[in-house]
């Protein structure tokens, strides 16, 4: 039986539970939210009516990503995945994006390949088991704690130059609802780093070590789980030196011409969809 691609509609999602993948987060929300937004583009593999593959196309500007690329348990196999996925490229193209991302399982990523994809090298995960009462900083990490300050209004045009040198992309419409409780690291009247507690896995973005490494304690007091680029060497020897214990290892692909991106500024990921 022929399989098709359609864009995934509203009255789709009740079928999505069929979909959901063991270890991932309850995926209907995130499609309800991709069917909502303008900038997201979900679509769905059918095979007589039946959904066996889905995924979304995410925008920003002339950049795109793919997330939640999944195929049904019981029709792995079949070649549904790469359907998907040339539906989501053909999508984002007809978009206008010129360089596509995404972040691969290794079970995905012989798919993407085949598609053309790329790797940009892993995102390493780290959980750390200690208390935070372990993480307090100690008298000479003083001075860098003293910088980091809750964001204001005031500081958004240098957040915003900063996450666009760092990420390469315009994407400032989507940190925006998270910046009320975020935390920036000011040093003479320069925003050097921010941490978004509220957005997906708490994305955390410094153009140097200090600023960095300040915000990631920041952010392991209160959370044990943290993944970023290997380009990160001061992360990753950070997170060894507290006895964090490496976990998941996806790799970031691309596909299209490489572009500026400072994947060692990358403390700690947005999530898997975005990067």
């Amino acid at each position: 039986m022929d399989a098709s691609v359609f864009t995934l509609n509203q009255e789709d999602l009740s079928e999505l539970p069929g979909l959901q993948p063991e270890d991932w987060d309850d995926i209907v929300p995130f499609f309800d939210a991709y069917v909502c937004a303008a900038y997201c583009h979900p679509i769905k593999v059918t095979v007589g009516g039946k959904i066996v593959g889905i995924g979304a196309v995410i925008r920003h500007g002339d950049v795109a990503w793919l997330g939640h690329v999944i195929v049904r348990e019981a029709e792995r196999g079949k070649g549904y995945g790469g359907l998907v996925v040339k539906g989501l490229i053909e999508v984002a193209h007809q978009c206008g994006s010129s360089v596509i991302y995404l972040i691969a399982s290794q079970l995905g990523k012989p798919v993407y390949e085949k598609a053309g994809f790329v790797s940009e090298g892993p995102y390493l995960g780290y959980q750390y088991s200690g208390k935070a009462a372990g993480l307090q900083l100690r008298a000479e990490d003083a001075s860098m704690a003293r910088y980091i300050v809750p964001y204001e209004s005031a500081y958004e045009a240098q957040l915003s130059s900063l996450d666009l040198k760092v990420s390469g992309e315009d994407r400032m419409f989507q940190l925006q609802p998270f910046l009320n409780n975020a935390f920036v690291f000011r040093r003479d009247a320069r925003t050097e780093g921010f941490y978004l507690p509220d957005f997906e896995q708490g994305v955390i973005l410094a153009e140097n070590d200090e600023a960095g490494i300040a915000l990631l304690k920041l952010h392991l007091r209160d959370h044990c789980a943290v993944s970023f680029p290997a380009q990160n060497e001061a992360a990753v020897l950070f997170m060894e030196k507290i006895g964090a214990v490496q976990t998941a290892t996806p790799t970031r692909m691309r596909l299209g011409a490489a572009r500026p991106v400072f994947l060692n500024c990358i403390f700690n990921w947005i999530s898997p969809s975005l990067g």
